[in-house]
């Protein structure tokens, strides 16, 4: 599978790992560096006085190696040339200690007897206030104890001294409760509007010149969405605090607890070493606060000034609230836009009501209904006629969308996303989705909107009805032509060669693969696993109970392909698991696998010619497979999985070479894939087990699929793709079993028949002959466009050994049949165009797009698997008398023309079956 975009799923249980550590010599073990950690005391002070001497800078820093053992910190390590105590200013102390480093910015203010001015590095210096005398602070505070008095403007600004770049400014004009809020956008200034009416709150957020409104209460997900970047002070518990005058401003007792009164601070993740307060004319003018705040990416050092002028001068009236331009509709079209969480809509419209009460009202996605109080159904309050079209305007925020259904009256209409599920969305956005009926439909309307998880909300704005113009019967495809002579039979690897100037590996032909085992100082590779690894890529079937991957491909490839697999000795990491879990390089956006492969390559670079695994002789390495030591973790977000990827590094100058050769293709696996379901295993716990099964070679068989330029033929991706597939009886499918038709005509092994004129054909076992009939859809005398296949599935060779393993059996144990396959694989025509969360080279995959790229079309008439791999049953498979037509009555190509034959299953044995095939004159 293809790491982030074609990750193979398993469905069938997670297995935790546990290893025997044995250490497995080498003849050389590479020198391991101890880790240096060096680390901040965040106790410390960092902002001083002008004149302040005998600063200890070592007692700022912290050096801790591998072993937890703290060394001490010298002044040789420490770069002091920046230190400047004689001025206003900021300057920085950087220790490095074995090419470790860290940075400590210190902040230089005048004494006591002067307010403290910002650093250099402060952006938006505040204003400073003028002297006063101390006063009675009570009667201060009073003025602000009520909410409805208030009337001023503020300054907000934090200055971030860590860090300059998180920095902000924001300006807030209060008059009583409600608040105009004015902020830099990317392009402009935007003021937005916290405001009451009676107890409840509201936000209106200015969008595309248009304001929209939120409330806390009824779109508290949005509300807060937009309330959380509002800065937050509050004047009103003054009178809590105590303060003591230092020459002309006060300073908080318990600045702690003053910074949680005003600014919101709490204790956990912000904490004030002081609060300054600035009284002129009796009103408040400025407070500044020292703040640090901790979150998971470290601590930061903010100087948070709130400046207050113009008292009883602020005036500003609410912007009116606009909606949303309704859609244009047409005269023939009825159009409701729902105006309330009542569905209320405007007058003349038609009306609708909901078996559950909406949660709420959003002016831009409509009424809100939520998730977890299940499914509702949304009906007219009137018949209608003659219509053929509804259209949804639909929002979902849960993660895993919804899915929605229309009837009218008894008929249920088609989606036009893929089985009505509607993906995420944002919060100013909708989804547009039509239904569509190929006959007119008479009745009331329903709509259905169903939860696809158990928390977040589905909403709806608009339904409109409409009957098409002209609908009559859909057009048939046109015959096809298919011309022996010029037929172009291009595969795969051809493609990726045209596209990329590279391939992974060979499909036919007798060579040799460099296998490389990783292992970690806390995982180290034991001699059970070696010796399982290496049955299971070389091995033959009595030694491991089914196949090593090499014996796979040699029989699946009809003999065309015989690889060896070169198993280096482990190679011993430089760093700990952890570490390339957590690595990422910035710069060319590699993860911890790709430093992994290089690491491997550097260790070998003296002991191998890479030469020898470029067969093809391009200037890349075939392809390599990398087996790391640890458990594989089966969150897929982790690199501890199993997948293929490529090495595509963005800069030339880290575009490592071996021998003269670049990297390309190559897999990550779990070495202990091994050890799955096999018979009497003790490493690893799982829920069923294969019977004779002795060395498990299933995942790296399916990855090697990959390895030759295969996709994953499942639907992984519920909201996005097309929820179709073949199902978890093909390899690359699931595991199990062979591979499909597809797979070996792209790949070069068989070459099918192409049926363009009426006739009987004949099929011999799929699995002794490859025999496969091609019946072209919309065809470009290539394989790779658009057609359906047809084989004759038995259960053996390959197929053989599931056929009695319970929970692992292929269309449920049947012993043969027919399988037909619709596949649409026209190739894209840019290289950019390439999906970059699915790389394909097909402009249709199963998991990104609406059109699969290769569906079993079941005998018993069902169109869809569940995403992730669907189970197959004995009655997908055609038997004699089965007609396409009667199963698929109007079967479309992806353009939605009505195809122009039919097949019948004639007559059927474990041996042969022949097709007779129709075409319309």
């Amino acid at each position: 599978m293809k790491k982030n975009y074609i990750r193979f799923l398993l469905i069938f249980a997670l297995f935790f790992s546990c290893f025997f550590l044995i250490s497995c010599k080498k003849k050389e073990e590479p020198k391991i560096e101890p880790k240096i950690t060096i680390s901040v005391n965040n106790n410390m002070d960092f902002i001083y006085e002008v004149g302040t001497e005998n600063v200890n800078f070592k007692d700022f820093f912290k050096i801790v190696n591998e072993k937890g053992e703290e060394i001490p910190v010298e002044d040789a390590y420490l770069d002091l040339s920046n230190v400047d105590f004689s001025k206003e200013g900021s300057f920085t102390v950087t220790i490095n200690y074995q090419n470790e480093t860290k940075t400590i910015s210190f902040v230089v203010v005048k004494g006591s007897s002067e307010p403290i001015e910002p650093t250099e590095t402060v952006i938006n210096p505040p204003i400073e206030p003028t002297k006063t005398k101390e006063i009675d602070l009570s009667k201060v505070f009073s003025k602000y104890e009520n909410y409805e008095d208030d009337n001023y403007s503020v300054r907000f600004v934090a200055n971030c001294l860590t860090d300059p770049s998180y920095s902000w400014e924001s300006i807030y004009h209060v008059l009583g409760y409600n608040m105009a809020y004015t902020y830099e956008g990317e392009d402009q200034t935007y003021t937005d509007y916290i405001y009451f009416i009676g107890d409840e709150m509201y936000y209106a957020c200015e969008y595309d010149d248009t304001y929209y409104i939120y409330s806390e209460t009824n779109d508290s997900e949005e509300f807060h969405y937009y309330y959380d970047y509002v800065d937050y002070f509050d004047f009103s518990d003054l009178n809590e605090l105590e303060f003591v005058f230092v020459d002309d401003h006060y300073e908080a007792v318990d600045p702690i607890k003053a910074g949680k009164y005003i600014f919101g601070g709490n204790e956990t993740d912000d904490t004030y070493s002081k609060i300054e307060l600035y009284i002129e004319n009796e009103l408040i003018s400025k407070v500044i606060g020292y703040n640090k705040y901790t979150d998971d990416e470290g601590s930061f050092d903010y100087i948070i000034t709130i400046e207050v002028s113009e008292y009883g001068k602020v005036e500003f009236e609410l912007p009116e609230i606009k909606e949303k331009t309704p859609t244009p509709i047409s005269d023939d079209t009825l159009t409701t836009h729902f105006t309330s969480k009542d569905l209320e809509c405007n007058n003349g419209e038609v009306e609708y009501t909901a078996d559950k009460s909406a949660f709420g009202f959003d002016e831009i996605r409509g009424a809100q209904f939520l998730q977890n109080a299940g499914e509702v159904t949304i009906t007219s309050s009137v018949t209608v006629e003659n219509v053929n079209s509804v259209t949804l305007t639909v929002a979902s925020n849960a993660d895993a969308g919804m899915t929605v259904s229309v009837y009218v009256g008894d008929t249920l209409f088609t989606p036009s996303l893929a089985n009505g599920l509607v993906p995420k969305t944002n919060f100013n956005e909708n989804t547009v989705i039509e239904f569509t009926s190929n006959e007119y439909a008479n009745g009331v309307v329903k709509v259905i909107l169903t939860p696809n998880q158990d928390s977040k909300s589905m909403y709806i704005s608009i339904i409109s009805l409409k009957a098409k113009e002209n609908i009559g019967p859909k057009e048939v495809m046109e015959a096809q032509e298919y011309n022996e002579e010029t037929f172009d039979d291009k595969i795969i690897r051809d493609a990726q060669k045209e596209f990329e100037g590279a391939a992974g590996l060979m499909p036919t032909g007798e060579y040799h693969v460099l296998v490389i085992p990783v292992e970690f100082n806390e995982a180290k590779f034991d001699s059970r696993t070696l010796e399982l690894l290496e049955k299971a890529f070389n091995g033959t079937p009595s030694e491991t109970g089914y196949n090593s991957v090499s014996s796979f491909y040699k029989e699946s490839s009809y003999g065309k392909l015989n690889i060896t697999f070169d198993i280096m000795n482990p190679y011993l990491a430089k760093n700990t698991v952890k570490y390339y879990k957590d690595y990422f390089d910035d710069e060319n956006e590699l993860e911890g696998d790709s430093q992994l492969l290089l690491e491997a390559l550097e260790y070998y670079d003296n002991d191998i010619d890479y030469n020898q695994y470029d067969i093809d002789k391009d200037g890349f390495l075939d392809g390599v497979y990398i087996l790391y030591s640890c458990d594989v973790d089966y969150d897929v977000d982790s690199i501890y999985w199993a997948y293929v990827t490529q090495y595509v590094v963005k800069n030339e100058k880290d575009n490592k070479k071996f021998d003269g050769l670049e990297i390309y293709y190559y897999m990550f696996a779990g070495a202990n894939f091994v050890y799955e379901d096999i018979d009497a295993s003790d490493y690893i716990e799982i829920y069923e087990k294969m019977p004779g099964l002795k060395a498990n070679a299933l995942t790296f068989i399916h990855e090697s699929g990959h390895m030759f330029g295969l996709d994953d033929y499942y639907d992984y991706d519920e909201i996005l793709g097309s929820n179709l597939g073949i199902g978890a009886s093909f390899m690359m499918g699931n595991n199990y079993g062979d591979h499909d038709p597809y797979s070996k005509t792209i790949l070069g092994w068989i070459n099918p028949e192409v049926v363009v004129e009426n006739g009987t054909y004949t099929l011999n076992d799929f699995e002794e002959a490859g025999d496969t009939l091609l019946i072209p859809l919309k065809f470009n005398n290539s394989y790779f466009s658009e057609y359906l296949l047809i084989q004759l599935y038995t259960d053996n060779k390959l197929n053989e050994f599931f056929k009695d393993k319970e929970g692992y059996q292929i269309f449920e144990g049947a012993e043969y049949g027919v399988a037909v396959f619709f596949v649409s694989s026209e190739l894209i025509e840019k290289t950019e165009d390439i999906n970059d969360n699915y790389y394909c080279l097909t402009k249709y995959n199963n998991s990104k797009t609406s059109t699969p790229l290769i569906w079993l079309l079941e005998a018993d008439g069902e169109q869809h698997f569940e995403s992730n791999n669907g189970v197959t049953s004995s009655t997908d498979l055609w038997k004699v008398g089965d007609s396409f037509s009667e199963v698929f009555p109007e079967f479309s190509r992806s353009d939605g023309k009505l195809v122009n034959f039919d097949f019948v299953i004639v007559s059927l044995t474990d041996g042969t079956s022949e097709i007779k095939v129709t075409f319309n004159e």
